[in-house]
């Protein structure tokens, strides 16, 4: 008995060939998918920069400091998040048009519902309950892995 290899399955088989306006939308979603990347590295550097230079502020409301929300030492964070929401959106439209294949189609409708939903859901509890907050920076670190999946998908997909 010899075992016959199996045919290779295409990870990101487009669905029908790529029109010029597929195309475009395709290299728009890879553009974009590299830039959510990139914010999520600086989301990550203003976080810690955040919790560090939190080291002399008195977070007791009851001692007279202020609450984690009202500190200023995290707005960078804040705007990068706000911008990455829109980025993702960004890049679901982008492979909305693309259709580069249910796969990554899929992939990146769970990397927007992340990044837009579950994100901000957890900041917000985990600012009152710091298990939730230790899920806000769990879920950054699998939004970054699928990010780095879909932008590499994005690149195999065939533009010919």
């Amino acid at each position: 008995m010899t075992a016959t290899p199996a045919e290779p399955v295409a990870a990101a088989a487009p669905v029908g060939p790529l029109t010029r306006g597929r195309k475009n939308a395709l290299i728009a979603a890879i553009i974009l998918s590299g830039l959510l990347i990139l914010g999520i590295w600086l989301a990550f550097l203003f976080a810690g920069h955040g919790v560090f230079g939190l080291n002399h502020h008195n977070l007791n409301v009851n001692k007279g400091g202020k609450k984690l929300d009202d500190q200023k030492v995290l707005d960078a964070h804040r705007a990068v998040g706000s911008i990455l929401q829109i980025v993702s959106l960004l890049v679901l439209i982008a492979v909305g048009i693309a259709r580069p294949g249910r796969r990554l189609v899929i992939l990146t409708v769970v990397l927007a519902l992340l990044i837009i939903i579950a994100q901000p859901l957890l900041a917000g509890i985990g600012a009152d309950h710091s298990w939730v907050g230790g899920l806000h920076v769990l879920d950054a670190g699998i939004i970054l892995i699928l990010s780095f999946i879909v932008h590499l998908g994005l690149r195999k997909v065939p533009r010919a």
